[in-house]
């Protein structure tokens, strides 16, 4: 969990620094469709947490399912 955490903790600090941005930012980039590292580094980070805690997985959303046409 700890190593997850540096790992986040690092790549923000580098990426804020290579391209002058404030946290804000760096986080508004998650909206930004596609890959994103700070997506996955928080994605392990979690993943670490729920191993340490026993916590189970977060259940996926539901999918919204089809209007069907009353007869």
């Amino acid at each position: 969990m700890a190593a997850a955490a540096v790992a986040l903790r690092t790549l923000r600090r580098e990426v804020m620094a290579a391209h002058g941005w404030s946290l804000r930012e760096l986080y508004r980039t998650l909206d930004e469709p596609g890959d994103n590292p700070l997506h996955t580094a928080h994605a392990r980070l979690d993943t670490a947490v729920r191993a340490a805690y026993a916590m189970p997985k977060p259940a996926d959303p539901p999918r919204p399912q089809p209007l069907t046409r009353r007869q």
